[in-house]
């Protein structure tokens, strides 16, 4: 059970707490600092871990955000926060959420011509609008 929340984790916000764990690390490292104390080596060397652990988790997260983003892949992220949605899940969403089915497009940035998006061109037109 443990492994599917580890899963649930993203890279990012593993890179933010080690980011605030550098900040701790960072004070008491100018504490030691100013009494001369034998634990100013110690942590320096974890403020330097932390920082690179952080680098690591964003640019992981960045990694997989750049994957996501290829063309023609169905799955469009604006969040290194977020996982990316496969097309069955955008599909599904607008199945039960908007009410009509959606085709899947050939390519990421193709423009329609038609005035309004109907059914037949792929968009969903609703019903009624929400405020």
């Amino acid at each position: 059970m443990s492994v599917k929340v580890v899963r649930r984790i993203s890279y990012p916000f593993v890179g933010y707490l080690f980011l605030i764990l550098a900040f701790a690390l960072l004070g008491l490292f100018v504490v030691a600092l100013a009494y001369r104390s034998g634990w100013a080596a110690p942590a320096g060397v974890a403020l330097i871990g932390s920082l690179v652990a952080a680098a690591v988790g964003f640019r992981a997260g960045a990694v997989k955000l750049a994957q996501s983003r290829k063309v023609g892949d169905p799955r469009d992220n604006v969040s290194i926060f977020s996982e990316p949605l496969s097309q069955e899940q955008v599909d599904q969403y607008h199945v039960n959420y908007r009410g009509c089915q959606r085709r899947a497009q050939s390519a990421v940035g193709t423009a329609r011509i038609a005035a309004q998006p109907t059914e037949a061109a792929g968009g969903c037109v609703p019903s009624e609008l929400s405020a």
